[in-house]
């Protein structure tokens, strides 16, 4: 036969499956020392197919988080009144939506760089999910709050002792979970560290007591940036998974004849 054996066909077609694999990573021009990028986590094959999916669906919940999220406030600018007091059912339920939404972006933030964030990663996304549940509880709250009151019902107004303690209870968790994941990227080095500096700046200064609607944005693109991040990382691998899979196929089928 003039064909190759299988065990040398397979070490022939190994620089093939690996360059197929650099080929489609995205590039990094600042790696970081002893953490795996994403282009060497996808010639590690560190990527599931599971993890794909959930990075999908972070990246996607990302870029319509920020799109709710700006719909909101430029209506707000608009307006001259935030959703709070003016309780519009549309700006209250994408302000709902977009909080929500945020709940699968710490979970695709997390896989994306769970094997390089370590502890730190993991203790930034419990504490951002707990965050991001309680915050869009009380977000839905509001919206349902907001639908009684434009049938004509009037609701009770919240008295100010509990203010503060509902505030600490949702609001906090939330904030201090993105900002431990912005230091947590920067440090893991996997996502774009330009968004990771726009979500720790925007964490900042959305914390700020001024009434400044355009501060949402540094945070939203922030986090739109991630999104992106996690959708060509996803991409990339899967592609870079396919073109492993078929060439491991056409080893087997020419070496097999």
């Amino acid at each position: 036969s003039v064909l190759p054996s299988a065990p040398n066909h397979r070490r022939a077609a190994a620089p093939i499956c690996r360059a197929a694999y650099l080929a489609s990573a995205p590039r990094r021009t600042t790696p970081g020392q002893g953490r795996p990028t994403v282009r060497q986590m996808i010639e590690n094959d560190s990527y599931t197919s599971g993890d794909r999916i959930l990075m999908r669906l972070g990246g996607v919940a990302a870029i319509l988080a920020f799109a709710l999220g700006l719909w909101q406030h430029v209506t707000q600018t608009i307006e001259g009144q935030a959703v709070e007091t003016s309780r519009p059912i549309l700006g209250n339920l994408a302000y709902s939506a977009q909080i929500s939404l945020m709940c699968l972006v710490v979970v695709g933030v997390f896989i994306t760089h769970r094997r390089s964030a370590k502890t730190m990663g993991g203790v930034a996304a419990a504490v951002a999910l707990i965050g991001g549940v309680l915050w869009s509880g009380s977000a839905r709250a509001q919206l349902a709050g907001a639908v009684i009151e434009n049938s004509g019902t009037v609701l009770p107004v919240l008295p100010d002792s509990a203010v503060i303690p509902t505030i600490l209870v949702t609001f906090t968790p939330y904030w201090l979970g993105l900002l431990l994941m912005a230091i947590a990227a920067l440090r893991a080095r996997v996502l774009p560290r330009a968004a990771s500096v726009l979500v720790l700046v925007g964490v900042f200064l959305a914390l700020l007591p001024v009434n400044a609607p355009n501060l949402f944005d540094v945070y939203a693109f922030g986090i739109a940036w991630w999104g992106i991040a996690m959708l060509r990382a996803a991409s990339s691998h899967g592609a870079a998974a396919r073109a492993r899979s078929g060439t491991d196929q056409a080893t087997v089928t020419v070496g097999g004849g």
